[in-house]
């Protein structure tokens, strides 16, 4: 998600937000099932709603189709630990993703996943790195796949004034600091993996 602090979308999510009730019933968290028995005939709610489910959804088949490539073992089970810290960045951390790639926080949550699994180093960054860009030659061009790790917004600052770094300095600066308040509520004792670029 891309965008302005006073652009539309984003207005809209900061006003759901306001409201934890409202925004639970906005926000992905559970399953599709459970997040659908909630009627509402807000169009500003229906459109958020909309658009937060299917990058859920994309970010989930993504997630999965990287695993596979990468040969994780446990392919399922990795790809489900990743979808939970990516849903819970979006549910309590939205703000994380403006003027970010999504993938962004999809790869991190995907090397999260992978070294509380005790798979890293097998399944590390780079390998990680290499496997998405082999999977998505084809749909960008190499300018925005080194954009997706070379250029990641490391500050809360407006889009034009951002730090920027790459994927490693963000999951270890901006990332990990703030998915820690609930990472340790499905990954029980698992000590802070530091990545070295």
């Amino acid at each position: 998600m891309t965008g302005d602090v006073d652009s539309t979308f984003i207005g809209m999510i900061h006003k759901l937000k306001q409201n934890p009730t409202t925004w639970k019933e906005v926000c992905p968290t559970g399953t599709e099932k459970e997040a659908d028995s909630t009627a509402s005939n807000d169009k500003e709610r229906i459109f958020v709603r909309y658009v937060l489910r299917n990058l859920v959804k994309v970010s989930r088949r993504r997630t999965l189709a990287l695993c596979v490539h990468l040969s994780v073992p446990e392919t399922s089970a990795v790809a489900s630990k990743a979808m939970m810290v990516f849903v819970n960045m979006l549910y309590h951390r939205v703000d994380m993703f403006i003027d970010r790639h999504p993938d962004q926080l999809m790869l991190c949550s995907l090397y999260l996943a992978c070294s509380k699994m005790k798979l890293a180093p097998t399944v590390g960054f780079q390998k990680i790195k290499d496997a998405y860009m082999e999977m998505n030659e084809r749909f960008y061009d190499t300018s925005t796949l080194n954009s997706i790790f070379y250029e990641v917004k490391l500050s809360e600052l407006p889009s034009s004034n951002a730090k920027r770094g790459n994927l490693v300095s963000f999951y270890n600066e901006v990332f990990t600091p703030n998915v820690r308040p609930f990472w340790k509520s499905f990954v029980k004792g698992a000590p802070r993996n530091r990545v070295n670029g």
